[in-house]
């Protein structure tokens, strides 16, 4: 079998993506939460439709989306934001992740 056939399975040595995702994933959600905090914020008021935060952290990150824990009108929740498509490596999560921050921008939403 030719050797760029064959699958991540048959390579145990190899990370798979969740794998790689997880790796990386403490760092990111630091950064997030340290540097751009209004954009954790913007996420669950545009993704999650709820307006109402004003304070948002982000607490999970896997190739499938993020948690959050939203604070604000004396609420507290925790919301869940998936992504459209499972990510594969440490450049999708932050290529996407720069994206939906445009799109939750408000300035952009105008």
């Amino acid at each position: 079998m030719n050797s760029t056939n064959q699958s991540t399975a048959q390579n145990p040595a190899e990370p798979t993506p969740a794998e790689r995702i997880a790796q990386v994933a403490p760092r990111m959600i630091e950064h997030m939460n340290a540097d751009h905090s209004s954009s954790v914020r913007d996420y669950a008021r545009f993704f999650a439709q709820a307006s109402w935060v004003q304070l948002a952290t982000m607490l999970t990150l896997d190739r499938d989306g993020f948690d959050l824990e939203a604070r604000g009108g004396g609420r507290l929740e925790r919301l869940r934001i998936s992504f459209a498509t499972p990510l594969n490596s440490a450049e999708d999560a932050h290529q996407v992740l720069v994206y939906m921050a445009v799109m939750a921008a408000p300035e952009h939403r105008s």
